[in-house]
């Protein structure tokens, strides 16, 4: 009996090591015949990491923790390095490692999760099983790897977190949680300055939809559009933003949520962007 029970263990391994291997062949196909994807896991804190061919994890606010001292986030990219804000990671929160991607990835897409938050890459959108691979770790059984990623991004220029639907208007909504001034100055600045986008601007704010998380996934080349207008309005806002108490310091990160919300309903619009929303998954 021990015998046959060595030999199924045996053979167990070996049925994982060859589904192992044709992965890894699988990857490598479409690694040489699609664009490269970079989505970046943003850490502040140590958790679990989760990387693979196409996730990759990076330490937000780095320049201010150089002597944190904590093994896992010593092991992957800060923000630091290169063209960057890290020293503002106290007030832009995630938004530091999305400058960091926008001045420094040279992907043909690219996108922004949280070390606890990722999104369901399933065409259900309910956490499943990968199709085109063995699952043996949380990204696969999310859906972010490459193969399935390639594919949507065949289908979409954008993928964002799902549409919430607030029980009161977006304005309201940021009034109950926030300082109502910031909101306001960063209204100002848009009218001001992009007076293309007042219309959307307040549709959305007098509406009931919500696209939070800073997360995205998309085209290097709408990042890099989006990048230019949102930090255009921060930096120059910045200085007038409330710095109350250590929550609300982090004005910029907050009002980024919204101005995201603005900006791709613009997009939806005005040009022929095609978006796609997905679940997000939250560990615990």
């Amino acid at each position: 009996m021990k015998k046959y029970r060595f030999e199924l263990i045996i053979l167990i391994a070996a049925v994982i090591e060859l589904a192992g291997i044709a992965s890894f062949i699988a990857y490598q196909k479409y690694k040489y015949t699609h664009p490269k994807i970079e989505v970046y896991e943003v850490f502040h804190k140590e958790f679990p990491i989760n990387q693979n061919e196409v996730v990759i994890p990076i330490h937000a606010g780095r320049a201010l923790k150089h002597d944190y001292g904590l093994p896992l986030l010593g092991k992957m990219i800060g923000d630091d390095t290169g063209d960057n804000i890290s020293t503002l990671n106290d007030r832009y929160a995630e938004l530091t490692a999305t400058y960091w991607v926008w001045k420094n990835s040279k992907a043909d897409y690219v996108g922004i999760i949280h070390y606890r938050r990722s999104f369901i890459i399933q065409p259900d959108g309910l956490r499943s099983f990968a199709k085109h691979e063995p699952c043996f770790n949380y990204l696969c059984q999310v859906g972010m790897t490459a193969i399935n990623l390639h594919e949507l991004m065949q289908k979409y220029d954008v993928i964002m977190p799902a549409t919430a639907y607030l029980p009161m208007t977006f304005l309201e909504y940021y009034n109950r949680s926030h300082v109502k001034q910031d909101l306001l100055v960063a209204i100002k600045y848009i009218k001001e300055r992009y007076p293309e986008m007042t219309d959307t601007m307040y549709s959305v704010l007098y509406g009931h939809q919500f696209n939070s998380r800073n997360m995205f996934i998309m085209r290097k080349e709408i990042l890099d559009k989006y990048a230019e207008w949102l930090f255009d309005i921060l930096f120059h806002i910045d200085p007038q933003l409330s710095r109350e108490t250590d929550y609300q310091s982090r004005a910029p990160g907050f009002l980024a949520e919204r101005l995201w919300t603005i900006w791709i309903r613009h997009q939806m619009r005005t040009t022929n962007i095609k978006v796609g929303e997905m679940f997000i998954d939250t560990q615990k």
